[in-house]
C-alpha cells in the first residue's frame, strides 16, 4: 500500500526541484550584482529577480503544455 499516490509524489518532486532552482537562481543573481557599482545593485538585483521569475513562468507553462500535449497523445 502507497502512502501517497504518484500525482502527489509527482507535485513534491516538481517543488522540490522549484526551491533548488530558486536558490541556485539567487546566488547566480548575488553574485552578478555584487560586480555592479552599489550605487546601481538594488536595481540589478530587482531586474535579475524579476527576470528569473518571468523565464521560471514561462519555461513552467512550456513544459506544462508540452506535458499535457504528450499525455493526451498517450491515450
Amino acid at each position: 500500500m502507497e502512502f501517497f499516490s504518484e500525482e502527489i509524489r509527482i507535485t513534491i518532486q516538481i517543488i522540490l526541484i522549484d526551491l533548488v532552482l530558486s536558490a541556485d537562481n539567487a546566488v547566480i543573481i548575488g553574485m552578478a550584482a555584487s560586480q555592479f557599482d552599489p550605487a546601481i545593485r538594488k536595481k540589478v538585483l530587482i531586474i535579475g529577480t524579476g527576470l528569473a521569475v518571468v523565464f521560471r513562468i514561462l519555461f513552467s507553462a512550456i513544459t506544462a503544455y508540452r506535458s499535457e500535449e504528450h499525455t493526451s497523445e498517450l491515450q
